[in-house]
């Protein structure tokens, strides 16, 4: 006695609607994952530029040592700090044109000492802040001290 089976190949519509579902969550999940990868480059690079822009203030303020001697700057632009510690004219050497998205709050005081045997004031502290947007995590802070020096 034979006996006929029904052999089906091929996928059912229902297979298939499942298979596309599953595609379609996984895509969805990789594209997501690649656009936060993006923003995380994005706002990584504006940090290290950041300090960049911080070393390079930096340097031009312990290079003018015990002659500092600025206003205080309130979200200036790099440029515009840079000209008021006396770094000459940062333009004209092929300035990078992302350092124009860079804001500086700069300001210089004297700072003294709780010794009594120190001629106060003893140091100047510097506090600089770079910011590249407004938001929460979009600026970099350094407070920095520094000796006076003699004479000053």
């Amino acid at each position: 006695m034979t006996r006929f089976r029904n052999h089906q190949f091929g996928f059912s519509f229902i297979e298939l609607v499942i298979a596309l579902a599953l595609f379609a969550v996984a895509a969805a999940v990789i594209v997501g994952l690649e656009s936060s990868s993006i923003d995380r480059t994005l706002r990584d690079r504006n940090a290290q530029q950041a300090m960049l822009v911080t070393r390079r203030v930096m340097a031009s303020i312990e290079a003018a040592g015990s002659r500092l001697d600025i206003a205080d700057q309130e979200d200036q632009p790099v440029i515009e700090v840079l000209r008021a510690l006396g770094v000459p004219d940062p333009e004209e050497k092929g300035a990078d044109p992302a350092l124009a998205n860079f804001r500086v709050s700069l300001r210089v005081a004297d700072w003294d000492l709780p010794f009594e045997n120190i001629q106060n004031p003893a140091m100047r502290k510097v506090s600089l802040r770079v910011a590249w947007g407004a938001g929460q995590g979009e600026s970099f802070k350094l407070d920095y001290l520094f000796p006076r020096g003699p004479g000053a």
